[in-house]
């Protein structure tokens, strides 16, 4: 029989891989070695992370990763054979703000600084489809769409976790409001390790 860890502990070990991650100092790594990290801090942080029932249509339904711009090149590969939610991972890209469709993490690039807004109340109001389609709907309740980026004042503008370089170290800031009226839950685990939660 094969042994399974308690959720608990699995988060643990998870935060203890956040905080060697986090005294990485990025000015002594390439570009490309901090993209990496970048990959892995949103791949973790979205397994701190449950996501409500409605978010997924279906049993087999897949965990989708949104990205809109150029960041987190190879998110592809990272993904890969990985499972969020007990849920096969897919990456979606988006070139603009109109082609943004469900998704339940969505990262924006610092590059859409001039339309974060916009992209993260749209968002808002996207829901899975039961059919080969995504709808927009405006309704009582937020999408549960988990929004990402390490763009100056990310969470000031409504979104749920920015990635910050303070120190040299990568770290992040939480707009727990925010997530809360997504109907998203985040660990407490996550949460004690954050700079900061609103």
């Amino acid at each position: 029989m094969r042994f399974r860890k308690p959720r608990k502990i699995r988060l643990i070990i998870i935060a203890c891989l956040l905080i060697n991650s986090a005294a990485a100092v990025y000015g002594a790594r390439s570009l490309e070695e901090y993209r990496e990290l970048k990959r892995q801090w949103v791949y973790n942080v979205a397994r701190f992370v449950t996501w409500p029932a409605r978010s997924f249509s279906l049993t087999d339904t897949p965990f989708i990763v949104g990205i809109i711009g150029e960041e987190l090149q190879k998110a592809e590969d990272l993904f890969k054979g990985k499972t969020i939610q007990g849920r096969k991972v897919e990456v979606k890209r988006f070139n603009s703000a109109y082609d943004v469709k469900f998704c339940h993490l969505l990262y924006i690039s610092a590059s859409q600084k001039n339309s974060v807004s916009s992209i993260i109340m749209n968002s808002k109001r996207l829901k899975p489809s039961t059919g080969g389609g995504t709808s927009r709907v405006l309704t009582s309740t937020s999408s549960a769409i988990l929004t990402i980026s390490d763009m100056e004042n990310f969470i000031q503008k409504g979104g749920m976790v920015q990635l910050v370089v303070k120190e040299n170290k990568i770290r992040f800031q939480v707009n727990q409001t925010s997530a809360k009226k997504a109907g998203l839950k985040i660990s407490s685990q996550l949460l004690k390790l954050a700079d900061s939660v609103q």
